[in-house]
């Protein structure tokens, strides 16, 4: 549309999504200087401005929502990565998102593991395995694989679904001591005292004011 010289000149004034008033100045000199009219160009580049923060706000052929690490907030339409739980832009809270409880999540999980425990024939060495509530394979150092589930399983992101998880997690977790670290029989109860950490610590950046948080804060501290 215009000379490349100019075009160049365009391209490298909007490429960080802002215009300073001094840099349209240098730019409609710019095109003064080549006869084109200055007002015309302001607006030609303003409207090329808009069009890219769009582009840059809905990436093509996704929908508003989440989708992978990315989420556009409904409030003010910005973009979102990193798994956020407040938008940085406006401020507002991702609540009710569509997803399922990572409650049920959890639940499901380890449901499907006992499942799959119980689905082995392993004959005496099982009935064995079931009296000391582990595997025999915990004895000689392989981690039950119910308490790795556990201790691995995802942080919620959303206010809702960490609140929900938090009042979950929260009874079964037991604070390992001197005396109770490394105990294989109780793998699960020291699992979810980890993941109980993490999911306080996720509070604690996100939701580090917010008083529905605080009878954690306060639990997890005088464990």
């Amino acid at each position: 549309m215009y000379s490349e010289k100019l075009e160049n000149l365009i391209e490298a004034i909007i490429a960080d999504g802002e215009i300073e008033n001094s840099e349209m100045v240098v730019l409609k000199r710019a095109a003064a200087k080549e006869g084109e009219d200055p007002d015309e160009l302001e607006v030609v580049v303003k409207g090329r401005l808009a069009q890219m923060k769009k582009k840059t706000a809905e990436p093509a052929n996704l929908p508003n929502g989440k989708y992978g690490n990315v989420m556009l907030c409904p409030s003010c339409g910005a973009q979102i990565v990193g798994g956020k739980a407040q938008c940085p832009e406006c401020g507002y809270n991702f609540t009710n998102i569509k997803s399922n409880s990572s409650a049920e999540k959890l639940a499901k999980g380890l449901q499907e593991l006992v499942e799959k425990e119980n689905a082995k024939e392993l004959g005496l060495v099982s009935g064995l395995s079931n009296f000391y509530g582990t595997t025999l394979g915990s004895w000689i150092g392989k981690k039950d694989p119910k308490a790795a589930y556990i201790e691995n399983f995802p942080v919620p992101n959303t206010r809702e679904d960490l609140l929900e998880f938090l009042t979950s997690v929260q009874s079964k977790a037991k604070k390992p001591s001197f005396f109770t670290r490394g105990r294989v029989d109780l793998a699960i109860d020291h699992a979810y005292w980890n993941l109980y950490s993490n999911c306080i610590n996720k509070a604690r950046v996100s939701f580090k004011d917010d008083p529905d948080f605080r009878f954690f804060f306060e639990d997890y501290k005088h464990r």
